[in-house]
């Protein structure tokens, strides 16, 4: 198992930035195992492939955002991490 993460400060709050992060695994076909409306701090998500997790909470320079992806294989991984990491920040149009 390979696991690939990236890390970013976001102004924002902590349930805005997981929403997108959902929308973001959504928009990219992924299904969706542990939605925000179940969690008050990450989001869940894959396929058959590979699971994405985004993990967010408050910190004094903003919300940071982990986003965490395991794969057997590590090309698959770091391909869904760095595309639901750039999601995210498209969304929030850093």
């Amino acid at each position: 198992m390979d696991v690939q993460w990236g890390t970013f400060h976001r102004s924002g709050s902590v349930q805005d930035l997981l929403v997108e992060a959902e929308q973001a695994m959504s928009g990219n076909g992924y299904q969706i195992f542990n939605p925000v409306s179940n969690n008050n701090s990450m989001v869940i998500g894959g396929n058959a492939n590979v699971i994405v997790q985004a993990t967010a909470m408050s910190t004094n320079q903003g919300t940071f955002l982990i986003v965490t992806a395991y794969s057997d294989d590590a090309s698959t991984a770091e391909q869904a991490r760095n595309t639901i990491r750039d999601g995210i920040k498209d969304l929030f149009n850093l």
